[in-house]
């Protein structure tokens, strides 16, 4: 997994969400970015082929007739 540095954070942080953080902010928000985008890799990992969706949504169904 590519690290995540405070410099690529701050420079990222004016352009999503229109905020600028001091260099403290910043060390605990890329901690705890690190964490989750661990996380997110684990998550996209798992082989989910056979495995069904719990909820499949049909747009049509409101629609239908009952």
């Amino acid at each position: 997994m590519k690290k995540i540095s405070p410099a690529s954070v701050a420079d990222l942080c004016p352009q999503v969400f229109g905020v600028e953080f001091e260099r403290e902010r910043l060390d605990v928000l890329v901690n705890e970015l690190a964490s989750i985008l661990g996380e997110i890799t684990k998550l996209r990992e798992l082989d989910l082929t056979n495995i069904p969706p719990v909820v499949v949504f049909d747009p049509e169904a409101t629609y239908k007739e009952s």
